[in-house]
C-alpha cells in the first residue's frame, strides 16, 4: 500500500535514533507524516506503524567495546577497556572516562552516530525491499578527526625547550626500555653527539598542541651544508605522548616539517624512524625514500 511508504529523511534519521535510545517507552514510525509516535498512540496512526530498529542496552555496550577496538591510543584503549570490563556502572564511568579527554569523547560521538545512522539505514532498506523498491545508499557525514579540529601545529618560539628535550630523552629511553640505562645513555649522547633540540638558522622545532594547551609532541628538523656544497636537511626526532597517540598527531608534524624550507631546500633528506613507527616509514617509501639503514641489538645470552 502507498501509504505504508515514507521518505527517511536526515530530521527523520535523527528522530528514530532518538526513539531507539530511549530504553522507558517503545515507540513506533507513523508513515503518513511521517513521525514518531508512542506505542500506546498506535490506533490513532494515519497511516502504517512501522516498529523502529530494535536498540537494547546490549546493543550499546557491543557498541562501545567496538569503539574501543577501533581506538589506535594504546593508553586509552586499555583503559576503556578496563571499564568495559568492571562489572558494575559501566556505562557511567565510560561516559566520565570520555569526558577527561575531549578529542577522544567526539571520536566516539562520531563512531555511534556512524553506526546508528547505518543501523537505520538497513532498517529503512529493508523496508523498501518490502515495498518493491531498491536500495539506498545513504550518505552520512564523514568522521571527526580530532587533529583537524581540536589539534594545533606551530613552530616553536623557544619557550618550550625544557619539555621538548625532556621528550626527547623519553624516546630514547621508551624505545630502548629493556637495555640498561648507561647504555641508553650512552646511545642517546652519541645520537645527539652534543647537539640538543634548539632553535637557530640550523635547527628548528614543530610542536603539537592539546586542545587544552599543552604541548603533546614535537618534530625536530635541522640542516648542513656539507663541504661540498651539499645541503642535508634532517629530521632528528618525533614524539608524541602515549596518550595522545593513535590521533594523528604524528603524521600532521611529519608533513608540516616536509614543508618546511630547511628540509624542501636540501639536495638530501634524512630521517630515522623508530621500529614502533612503521606507519610513517611506508608512508615515507611511497613517496620516494629509500631504506638505507636497519640498527639491530642483541642482549647478551649469558
Amino acid at each position: 500500500m502507498e501509504n505504508d511508504r515514507f521518505e527517511l529523511t536526515p530530521e527523520l534519521v535523527e528522530q528514530v535514533i532518538f526513539a531507539m535510545e530511549n530504553q522507558k517507552e517503545t515507540f513506533l514510525l507513523d508513515s503518513d507524516q511521517p513521525s514518531i509516535i508512542a506505542r500506546e498512540n498506535k490506533s490513532k496512526a494515519i497511516g502504517t506503524a512501522h516498529e523502529l530498529p530494535l536498540w537494547e542496552p546490549s546493543d550499546g555496550y557491543r557498541l562501545m567495546e567496538q569503539f574501543v577496538l577501533s581506538l589506535r591510543n594504546p593508553v586509552y584503549r586499555e583503559h576503556l577497556s578496563s571499564i568495559l570490563h568492571c562489572g558494575s556502572g559501566v556505562f557511567r564511568k565510560y561516559k566520565d572516562a570520555l569526558n577527561q579527554r575531549p578529542d577522544i569523547e567526539r571520536m566516539w560521538f562520531s563512531f555511534k552516530d556512524k553506526e546508528m545512522k547505518s543501523r537505520v539505514s538497513g532498517w529503512y532498506n529493508a523496508l523498501r525491499m518490502e515495498w518493491g523498491l531498491d536500495a539506498l545508499e545513504l550518505e552520512f557525514n564523514g568522521e571527526y578527526s580530532p587533529v583537524l579540529t581540536d589539534f594545533s601545529i606551530a613552530e616553536e618560539d623557544g619557550s618550550h625547550l625544557d619539555l621538548i628535550n625532556s621528550y626527547d630523552k623519553e624516546a630514547f629511553r621508551e624505545l630502548y626500555f629493556s637495555y640498561p640505562e648507561d647504555y641508553i645513555s650512552d646511545l642517546f649522547r652519541r645520537s645527539r653527539d652534543g647537539f640538543e633540540p634548539e632553535i637557530s638558522a640550523e635547527s628548528s622545532i614543530y610542536t603539537a598542541e592539546s586542545p587544552d594547551g599543552d604541548i603533546v609532541g614535537f618534530i625536530w628538523i635541522s640542516s648542513e651544508v656539507l663541504d661540498k656544497g651539499t645541503i642535508v636537511g634532517r629530521v632528528r626526532q618525533i614524539y608524541i605522548i602515549p596518550e595522545y597517540r593513535g590521533l594523528g598527531l604524528a603524521e600532521k608534524l611529519k608533513e608540516k616539517a616536509l614543508e618546511d624550507s630547511r628540509i624542501k631546500d636540501s639536495d638530501i633528506i634524512e630521517i630515522d624512524i623508530p621500529s614502533k613507527a612503521e606507519f610513517l616509514k611506508n608512508d615515507l617509501l611511497q613517496m620516494g625514500f629509500e631504506n638505507l639503514s636497519t640498527m639491530l641489538i642483541s642482549k647478551s645470552k649469558s
